[in-house]
């Protein structure tokens, strides 16, 4: 009877401890997934600065889009914001 009892009792600390490591590793995927928004944001705004940069230069109007270069990667980023996450 107490046998049964202490295994009862080992299997629920088992179980707390299992559900802490799951906190801790939902709360590391929070924070890297909080960096990588963060990164894209960046790009992003980067892109939107060198076309207010080229309109404000008056470059805009003479070459259109091909006065914007982008990677794939940001073009990418541009199309679909959340792709991967």
């Amino acid at each position: 009877m107490e046998n049964e009892s202490e295994r009862r009792e080992l299997e629920a600390l088992r179980l707390a401890a299992r559900a802490a490591r799951a906190i801790e590793a939902i709360n590391g995927h929070q924070k890297s997934l909080v960096q990588e928004l963060s990164e894209r944001r960046k790009r992003l705004r980067n892109l939107i600065s060198g076309i207010q940069q080229q309109e404000s230069l008056g470059q805009l109007p003479l070459k259109g889009i091909s006065a914007v270069t982008l990677s794939e990667h940001d073009e990418a980023l541009v199309h679909d914001p959340l792709r991967g996450l």
